[in-house]
C-alpha cells in the first residue's frame, strides 16, 4: 500500500512539471522575446568580472579632488540617496549644497545662500520663497514649492557654491561640481584629470559642456564641469568678496553658471569646451554619429532616478574593463530598442526639413531655415513630404544614382522601396566608403512635413495632441512617426569598427 502511495505521489509529481513546463516550451519555440513584450526588463546577473558586489573595488583615488553636488530642498530626500547609492558611493567625501541646510541620509546638506547680504534678500523676491521653505515645519513633500522661485535662487548659488567648497575643503588640486541630475562615470573623468589634464601644455583651470547663450559662454551645470584648485585660490584671492558682488548682478542673469563664468573673466579664464566627454544628453537623447561615438564618456545630463540606477548598474556590471566610450552606451541602452519606426514617437529628427512646395506657407521660420533648395533636392527627397515611408526613403536613396525616369516609372510605395533597397545593397556591398560616409540615418514624419538627421538618437514618446488625432488614409496624419535606417546604421558601425579612445582636447569657444 506504501508503494502505491508513493507511485501515486511520483505520478502528480510529474503531471505538474508537465503542466508548468509545456507552456514554457511552447513560449520558446515561437522565437519570441515575451519579456520585452509585456514591458519587462530582464534581471541584470552579475557576471564574473561584475563590481556590482563589491562597486568600489579597483576606485581611482580621489585624493586631492573635491566632489560637490547642488540640489534644491525640495529635492534633496527625493535625488540624494541614490546618488549616495550609486556613483557616489565610492567617493569618501561629497560636499552636499542647496537653498536650505538639511539632514538627507545621514549627509549635511549646506545651505549655500545663508551668506547672502540681507540688502540683495529683501529686494528679490525670489528669498521670500527661500524663507517660506525654511519657515514649514512639517514633511518637505507637504511643503509648497515653487520651481520658478527655486530657478531664481539657483542664480545665487553656484559662485557661493565654488567658494564655500574652497573654505570647507581648501587647496585642493582639482573641484568637480555636479547638480542633482548628473551621472559621472569616475574612472575616465579621474583618468583625464590626472593624466590628460594635468600634463597639458594647455590651461584647462575651467573645463565643461560649454552652453552660449546671450553671446556669452559658460559651462552647463547639469553636465557637471571642473575648476582647478589654483583657479579658484587665484579668483578668491584676488576677489575677496567675489560672493558679494555677483549676489548683487545675479538677478540681472540667467543662470548661476554665467555669474560664475563672468567672475572668472577678473582673472582672465575663459570656460572651454569638452564636449562629449562632458555630455549634456542622456543615453536617450545622446546623437550618436561621428561627433558622438568613440569619444569617452565623463558625465551625463539631466538623468531621471530611473536613469542613474541604469548607468550605475551597467557600468558595474559589463564585461569590458575599458574605458566606456559613447559606442558602448548605444550597444547598451538604444540597440536593444532599435526598430524600423514608431508611431507617436520622437526621435529628435531635426536636421533637415523637406515640405512640398505649395505647403510653404503654413512652414515656420526654424523649418525654412532647414530646408534643402527645391533645386537641389533628389527626386526621392521631392517626395519626401507625401508619407512616412517616403521621408524614410530619403536615407535609403543617400548616395545613390537614382534618376527621375526610371524612380517615376514605378507605380507604387513598394516597387520604388524595393528599387531603393536594391540599388542601396548593391553598392553597400563592395564600397567600403560609403557605409563609412553615411550622414542620414534617421527620420521623423508629421503631418506632411518630413525631418531627417546626420545622427541617430532613441527619443522618446512624443507629447499628446489631444484626444481626436486626425490620421491620413496611410495612417500618418499628425500622429508623429519617428524610424531609423536600421542597415546603413549597422553598416556604418561595422565600418567603424573597434575605435580608439578620441580624448577631446578641450577648446576655446569661438
Amino acid at each position: 500500500m506504501a508503494r502505491l502511495r508513493g507511485r501515486m505521489t511520483l505520478l502528480i509529481l510529474c503531471c505538474i512539471i508537465f503542466i508548468i513546463v509545456c507552456p514554457m516550451v511552447q513560449l520558446h519555440d515561437l522565437g519570441t522575446d515575451y519579456s520585452s513584450y509585456f514591458g519587462r526588463r530582464p534581471a541584470v546577473h552579475a557576471h564574473a568580472q561584475s563590481s556590482i558586489d563589491s562597486p568600489c573595488r579597483g576606485f581611482p583615488s580621489m585624493d586631492k579632488i573635491v566632489v560637490s553636488l547642488k540640489t534644491r530642498a525640495a529635492n534633496a530626500h527625493a535625488r540624494l540617496p541614490l546618488h549616495l547609492l550609486t556613483h557616489l558611493q565610492c567617493v569618501p567625501d561629497v560636499l552636499l549644497f542647496s537653498d536650505m541646510e538639511q539632514q538627507v541620509a545621514g549627509h549635511r546638506v549646506h545651505d549655500v545662500l545663508d551668506r547672502v547680504n540681507n540688502v540683495v534678500k529683501l529686494v528679490n523676491k525670489e528669498f521670500s520663497f527661500y524663507d517660506e521653505q525654511k519657515d514649514c515645519a512639517g514633511p518637505r513633500e507637504q511643503c509648497r514649492d515653487d520651481a520658478r522661485m527655486a530657478a531664481g535662487l539657483e542664480k545665487y548659488m553656484t559662485i557661493n557654491m565654488v567658494a564655500r567648497a574652497w573654505e570647507l575643503r581648501p587647496r585642493r588640486e582639482w573641484y568637480v561640481f555636479l547638480e542633482d541630475d548628473t551621472y559621472v562615470v569616475w574612472p575616465s573623468l579621474i583618468h583625464w584629470l590626472r593624466k590628460k589634464a594635468k600634463r597639458s601644455s594647455q590651461d584647462y583651470s575651467y573645463v565643461g559642456s560649454v552652453v552660449m547663450l546671450e553671446g556669452y559662454a559658460f559651462a552647463h551645470g547639469s553636465s557637471g564641469f571642473v575648476l582647478s584648485g589654483a583657479l579658484v585660490e587665484t579668483l578668491l584671492n584676488k576677489y575677496p568678496d567675489v560672493t558679494g558682488a555677483y549676489d548683487k548682478l545675479a538677478r540681472d542673469m540667467s543662470y548661476g553658471g554665467m555669474a560664475l563664468a563672468k567672475a572668472l573673466e577678473h582673472v582672465g579664464q575663459g570656460v572651454r569646451q569638452a564636449h562629449p566627454m562632458f555630455n549634456g544628453e542622456k543615453p536617450s537623447t545622446v546623437p550618436f554619429g561621428q561627433t558622438h561615438w568613440c569619444q569617452p564618456v565623463f558625465t551625463m545630463a539631466t538623468m531621471t532616478p530611473e536613469g542613474l540606477s541604469d548607468a550605475w548598474e551597467y557600468e558595474k556590471t559589463r564585461n569590458e574593463s575599458d574605458v566606456i566610450q559613447l559606442r558602448h552606451l548605444y550597444h547598451h541602452f538604444f540597440k536593444p530598442h532599435m526598430v524600423y519606426f514608431r508611431r507617436k514617437w520622437d526621435n529628435l529628427a531635426d536636421s533637415t526639413c523637406y515640405i512640398g512646395r505649395g505647403e510653404q506657407g503654413r512652414a515656420s521660420p526654424s523649418m525654412k531655415a532647414k530646408q534643402k533648395e527645391e533645386s537641389e533636392k533628389t527626386i526621392v527627397e521631392k517626395h519626401a513630404h507625401r508619407s512616412a515611408a517616403a521621408c524614410a526613403r530619403v536615407c535609403e536613396a543617400e548616395g545613390l544614382d537614382i534618376s527621375d525616369a526610371e524612380f517615376m516609372a514605378l507605380a507604387t510605395q513598394t516597387e520604388r522601396a524595393r528599387l531603393v533597397r536594391e540599388k542601396y545593397d548593391a553598392k553597400a556591398k563592395h564600397d567600403a566608403l560609403f557605409r563609412l560616409n553615411r550622414r542620414c540615418f534617421q527620420w521623423k514624419y508629421e503631418d506632411g512635413v518630413c525631418w531627417t538627421s546626420p545622427h541617430f538618437t532613441l527619443g522618446a514618446p512624443s507629447a499628446p495632441k489631444g484626444d481626436h488625432e486626425e490620421e491620413g488614409e496611410d495612417g500618418d496624419g499628425e500622429v508623429v512617426t519617428s524610424g531609423w535606417f536600421v542597415k546603413g546604421i549597422a553598416d556604418w558601425i561595422d565600418a567603424m569598427g573597434d575605435c580608439a579612445v578620441d580624448w577631446k582636447e578641450p577648446v576655446l569657444p569661438k
